[in-house]
């Protein structure tokens, strides 16, 4: 009977302990939670090596935020997250394959290093030609007036516009490649066939690429 009542009168003080000691960890203690390693382009296949953990207090955990590589691998983000930046659960999409419709293409486009940091998702990039000292200057022919003379050259220099540049290009996603010093960002973008086939002839020689918005 006496060490019944010895355990109720010391039960208590065991569950005040064990509260205390709870509440004590939770407002002490840390939580590991993800965040970006490296710059994590929006619609970019999120790889292990791209992330990093966190410690924050316990009772700064953000709302959102996750304790587990393995629920952000293989998803791409929303919106395009800097180094150090939290990886929140609602910043996440699953990967869909890709689609495309009749009479469309995927061109891949080097990034330059200057702005690839600033391309995500919906980006508009412009694509412009770097036009040969030949292509400017043109011919000229010597029978015709300089009224026709200027009139061809105008149609000439209009003609050779066509496919100086490719406007306004939205980027679908984008992709990195390991080069061999450093890494190479691509932009996808998806356009019709004819425009497809500029864009091509444009990127095989030299080129610049653009924002445009």
């Amino acid at each position: 009977m006496k060490k019944k009542r010895l355990l109720l009168m010391i039960l208590p003080a065991i569950v005040v302990g064990a509260l205390v000691f709870t509440l004590y960890n939770q407002s002490t203690g840390t939580t590991r939670i993800v965040a970006a390693k490296d710059t994590i382009n929006a619609g970019t296949v999120i790889k292990e090596d791209m992330l990093t953990m966190m410690e924050v207090p316990n009772t700064a955990v953000p709302n959102g935020a996750l304790t587990n590589k393995e629920n952000v691998i293989g998803k791409s983000v929303l919106y395009t997250r800097s180094p150090g930046d939290i990886i929140f659960r609602d910043t996440l999409t699953d990967v869909e394959d890709p689609v495309l419709n009749e009479g469309e293409a995927f061109v891949a486009i080097e990034l330059p290093n200057a702005i690839s940091d600033m391309v995500s998702e919906g980006t508009q990039l412009t694509v412009i030609k770097h036009l040969l000292e030949m292509e400017i200057s043109g011919t000229v022919d010597a029978s015709v007036t300089f009224e026709e003379e200027t009139a061809e050259a105008s149609a000439s220099v209009k003609a050779k516009a066509d496919i100086k540049s490719v406007d306004n290009l939205p980027v679908y996603s984008i992709v990195q490649a390991e080069g061999e010093i450093s890494t190479i960002k691509y932009a996808i973008v998806k356009t019709d066939l004819e425009t497809a086939k500029k864009l091509v002839n444009i990127t095989a020689g030299e080129h610049s690429v653009v924002i445009t918005r």
